[in-house]
């Protein structure tokens, strides 16, 4: 008996010893160092934590090369907002909270999530908060830091807003495009580090024609002032546009995604979201609001509980006679995901979904879709067509002004980096 029981202390004392090492490597591998980047650094967790960000909001394949592929762009990334937020501090320029939580507010909205619903999307997976706010201090502060040194100095006098006005006149007759973009930016003196961008711009393409979330990805990776708007530039005439994206975007149809294209500082992925025949201002376009509600079942469910699903499905969309029920009734179910678009332009939306949703009636509740992830049902709560305004004057001097100020922008971080002390260490 004796024998016994220190047997069990043994096994005890062994069991609690892999204890220890489990948690001092789990502890270590938080505490490694991705990169220092002069007196910060970054850490191994915080770059896994974007990286899971990414691919989760994105809805991008998690297979070991991609991971590896996003590693190394988002370590890229995040060494650049590491250098943004050290030269606004420098400068005296301190975090706009309210811009920060704007935008914070902002990304929900453009991913279609009610209040507190990506909030909630960061605890289930967990992805600390801290590492989003991050990404989103960098953006705000690099804005900030590049207003306050060089808008004072950024010359757009009546004429370059009148020759807008012109060219905007002459592009009447042009044939005019609705499009998203990614950006990812390159040293023209670097061949080296050019060819590793092409590579990465691909490989990003092969995820976004797999399904990825555009926006999302435009979010984390694009180094384009419209990367704060999930990528979207809005319509512009063909004219408008660089030779290379020009000559790309008319082999691309309707709700696909280019090559990457190279252009003069970066490569560029280009989303056609619509098109219109040349005329003055374009059609008025229709906006709508509605709700989405997936009734979830995991990957190995049997065909069982997802014919219960769909009967669940069918049921509320019997009893449901307005958005507000719908609403209700969801919520009420405890497999019921709700997702509310307030107001969104029906042209950008898929094809499939377009169709859907010009066809519902206000307030009438779709008979339930079919998919992988588990039966949905739509409802249009809103539905307004909108006249396109008259070319405003005061907007087209503000985006002169943004346009030089981004080519500005993207010159200092290229100064910057090459002077910083930079050190990869994975």
């Amino acid at each position: 008996m004796r024998i016994l029981q220190k047997s069990f202390v043994l096994v005890g004392m062994l069991t609690l010893a892999s204890m220890l090492v489990f948690q001092a490597n789990a502890a270590n591998n938080a505490a490694r160092i991705a990169a220092v980047v002069n007196e910060s650094s970054i850490l191994m967790s915080e770059l896994e934590s974007r990286v899971n960000l990414v691919i989760l909001s994105g809805g991008i394949e998690d297979t070991p090369d991609t991971r590896k592929q996003m590693r190394d762009q988002m370590l890229k990334l995040m060494i650049e907002e590491q250098l943004q937020i050290q030269v606004a501090t420098q400068r005296g320029i301190k975090p706009d909270q309210e811009g920060i939580e704007q935008r914070y507010k902002s990304m929900e909205a453009q991913g279609n999530m009610p209040s507190g619903a990506l909030d909630k999307f960061l605890r289930t997976h967990g992805i600390p908060k801290a590492v989003l706010l991050q990404h989103i201090k960098a953006s705000v502060l690099w804005r900030d830091y590049i207003q306050s040194k060089y808008q004072p100095s950024v010359q757009v006098g009546p004429r370059d807003v009148q020759q807008v006005l012109d060219i905007m006149q002459e592009d009447k007759s042009q044939e005019q495009v609705l499009l998203a973009e990614i950006v990812l930016n390159f040293d023209r003196s670097d061949k080296q580090g050019e060819q590793v961008v092409a590579k990465r711009a691909g490989k990003l393409v092969e995820q976004l024609r797999k399904g990825a979330n555009f926006s999302a990805i435009a979010q984390q990776f694009s180094q384009s002032a419209s990367a704060a708007h999930g990528g979207d530039i809005g319509w512009v005439s063909v004219r408008q546009l660089e030779k290379p994206i020009r000559e790309s975007i008319g082999e691309v149809s309707v709700g696909s995604i280019s090559n990457p294209i190279k252009g003069a500082n970066g490569y560029h992925i280009m989303l056609l979201k619509d098109k219109r025949a040349a005329g003055s201002l374009g059609n008025a376009e229709t906006f709508v609001a509605f709700k989405q509600v997936l009734f979830r079942v995991s990957e190995n469910a049997g065909q069982a509980v997802m014919e219960r699903m769909l009967h669940t499905a069918a049921s509320i969309s019997k009893h449901s006679k307005s958005c507000a029920m719908l609403q209700r009734l969801a919520d009420e179910s405890e497999f019921a995901e709700v997702r509310n678009a307030e107001r969104v332009r029906l042209a950008e939306l898929h094809p499939q979904l377009r169709e859907l949703l010009t066809s519902l009636p206000i307030d009438k509740v779709s008979d339930p879709i079919g998919t992988g992830r588990g039966p949905i049902l739509f409802a249009v709560c809103d539905r307004q067509e909108i006249a396109p305004e008259a070319p405003d004057p005061k907007a087209i001097h503000h985006k002169l002004v943004e346009k030089k100020l981004s080519q500005i922008a993207q010159r200092e971080l290229r100064n910057i980096k090459r002077a910083a002390f930079i050190d990869i260490r994975v």
